[in-house]
């Protein structure tokens, strides 16, 4: 007898190129990484997961650095990974454009998003500390964690924490609490 699904979330993978936003999506979704890619287009993902007992499908947007669409699909999305790579200072730096998109998008008080510093494989080249990436989680008030999509080290946490929290965005939306205005779940 087949369970069926009861919530879908979609998540915006966003940040700079060639922090690895594709390796994730790639990884997470289809188990394949690529070790020379050079996404042109975005592309979108479909997973099954189970989130806390619940069949839960996670629908994931891989931006792929296309800055024309990226109003668009922040608006489709209801949750969001932003990406930086540790072994390059600018690109948590940079990291803060896509935050402050993405709220003057959504126009939320609260945003399910998750910042990720990816490439934790490559740890000896590291440029981010991970009290400076905490300190800007903290200033986000986001969850942050370190990942590496080459050899899967949290991989599914990060996508599984950002759907956990666009679940936790409905349910005060849901109960009249103040939470984001312009997110709607199918």
């Amino acid at each position: 007898m087949n369970t069926l699904v009861s919530k879908e979330y979609k998540i915006a993978v966003l940040g700079s190129s060639n922090v690895g936003k594709s390796s994730l999506c790639l990884q997470f979704a289809r188990n394949q990484f690529p070790e020379n890619y050079e996404p042109d287009v975005p592309d979108y993902y479909r997973k099954h997961i189970t989130l806390d007992g619940e069949n839960t499908i996670v629908h994931i947007i891989d931006t792929a650095g296309q800055e024309k669409d990226i109003i668009e699909f922040i608006s489709q999305a209801h949750g969001y990974l932003v990406v930086f790579d540790i072994t390059r200072s600018n690109s948590l730096i940079e990291a803060e454009y896509y935050y402050q998109l993405i709220r003057k998008t959504k126009n939320c008080l609260e945003i399910p998003l998750v910042l990720v510093g990816n490439k934790l494989d490559s740890n000896n080249f590291r440029q981010v500390s991970q009290e400076n990436a905490q300190k800007i989680a903290n200033q986000w008030k986001c969850k942050f964690y370190e990942v590496s999509a080459k050899n899967k080290i949290n991989l599914d946490l990060v996508f599984i924490e950002g759907a956990r929290l666009i679940r936790q965005e409905i349910t005060r939306t849901r109960s009249g609490e103040i939470a984001c205005c312009r997110c709607c779940v199918m």
